[in-house]
């Protein structure tokens, strides 16, 4: 038997009544929006099956509250008037996107609703034990870095012991100075300064030779065709044939890792990690060799090279390249509207492995360093995300949920005004004087 549309309208609302639902739920936000100022009552369960296809639910207690992202302090969407099993759409730690109805958001599983979100204390209590890191770098592996330099010389760079087989003392001179003033630029531009006393170690090679014998005896560098490293209380790189500001851009990026390890912990996400490296990585550099934060460096590259000629002989001639971080700005501008290029959500919730992938390294890097810089760039953005990160020092996860609960913002914002950013002039900020 079929029917008319007016008498199937009549059906449908008269279910909905039925089944206690609330009928704004018609017109609820999706994940991510901005929730009404009054959160919304759910009612009780329907008599159909809301799940579909999908087999893995949670039993969400009256009381419960939906939030726009997995975080204690993420806008509030609605509150469950009646216990409920639901469809988990995805799992993160201890959250748990559902789906209700046109509802999507996340509940904290395993949680009453009178204990979930009620509690301001415990709510703004961190959920794990703030990091701890070790004392300096491990012996051992400062041994087997070493192992490796031709010519060893020992310098102190401030708080780092420095092992190198670099003859070059005016480029030693740079990257010391630099060394020495990054701890301060961190602590200046991140409101994140260590504490304690620690000895940290850096080994330089000559010889890009020696970094990729000792990337090929760690199993997580092999692959990676890496020009430097990290690990615990040690940066190992190599200057090769590399400009001058590259090294030093390389040497920024891996003393960044270190102060990230022993301020924030290991188990940062990949795109914090690398975005707060490659931040100030981008930075140009004062003579003194202080930082200019939010600066764009840039270099070009000269070097001769040998041809043979048609003729069979030998010519020289001299290749000037382009490089450095403006090239990285001009490079996303270009891939920002292609179809390939990640969304950011996508981009923050990547594992380690995906991130690093080769091929996509390359968009990864700049996209999760602009997105650092952009946060950075007004006082309100700049306040809530030092706050982020102080939040991570004390043990909360880094992930997007958690920095969209500290923006009070939704992906879709987030998105929007990154790529208005990058594409003004304040996103370039040329240094003074460039070329």
């Amino acid at each position: 038997m079929r029917y008319g549309p007016r008498c199937r309208l009549l059906a449908i609302l008269a279910l909905l009544v039925l089944a206690g639902i609330d009928l704004r739920a018609a017109a609820a936000p999706q994940e991510g929006a901005a929730g009404p100022e009054e959160p919304a009552v759910l009612g009780a369960p329907t008599a159909f099956d809301l799940s579909g296809e999908l087999t893995d639910q949670v039993r969400v207690a009256a009381g419960d509250r939906l939030h726009a992202a997995p975080a204690a302090r993420a806008p509030v969407l609605a509150r469950f008037a009646a216990a409920v099993d639901l469809p988990v759409l995805e799992r993160r730690g201890a959250w748990v996107q559902v789906r209700y109805g046109s509802w999507r958001g996340w509940v904290r599983a395993g949680r009453s609703g009178d204990e979930e979100g009620h509690d301001e204390t415990e709510e703004a209590a961190p959920p794990t034990t703030p990091w701890t890191a070790p004392a300096g770098a491990d012996p051992a592996q400062v041994e087997r870095a070493r192992a490796l330099l031709k010519a060893e010389r020992r310098l102190s760079w401030g708080p780092y012991d420095l092992y190198t087989d670099v003859a070059r003392e005016a480029l030693l001179a740079v990257l010391g100075a630099v060394a020495v003033r990054l701890p301060e630029a961190f602590a200046r531009r991140y409101a994140l300064a260590a504490t304690g006393v620690a000895r940290e170690a850096v080994v330089l090679y000559a010889r890009d030779a020696a970094y990729r014998d000792y990337a090929a005896g760690h199993e997580d560098l092999a692959e990676l065709d890496s020009s430097g490293h990290a690990v615990g209380g040690l940066a190992v790189l190599a200057v090769g044939e590399r400009h001058r500001d590259e090294v030093r851009g390389l040497l920024v990026h891996e003393l960044t890792h270190l102060l990230t390890y022993r301020i924030l912990g290991p188990r940062l996400p990949p795109w914090l990690a690398e975005g707060l490296a490659e931040d100030l990585a981008y930075c140009r550099v004062a003579a003194s060799g202080e930082l200019e934060l939010a600066t764009l460096d840039a270099w070009r590259a000269m070097r001769a090279q040998t041809v043979v000629s048609v003729r069979g002989r030998p010519e020289s001639t001299v290749v000037r390249s382009r490089g450095g971080p403006e090239l990285a700005l001009a490079e996303l501008r270009e891939r920002w509207r292609q179809p390939d290029r990640p969304a950011l959500e996508l981009l923050l919730g990547l594992p380690h492995l995906d991130f690093m992938d080769p091929d996509r390294r390359p968009i990864h890097y700049p996209m999760s360093a602009f997105l650092v810089r952009y946060l950075l760039a007004s006082e309100d953005r700049a306040e809530r995300f030092r706050a982020f990160l102080a939040a991570v020092a004390r043990g909360e996860e880094g992930g997007g949920g958690e920095l969209l609960a500290h923006l009070g913002s939704s992906w879709e914002e987030l998105e929007a005004g990154l790529g208005e950013w990058l594409f003004s002039r304040d996103a370039a900020r040329p240094p003074p004087g460039a070329d």
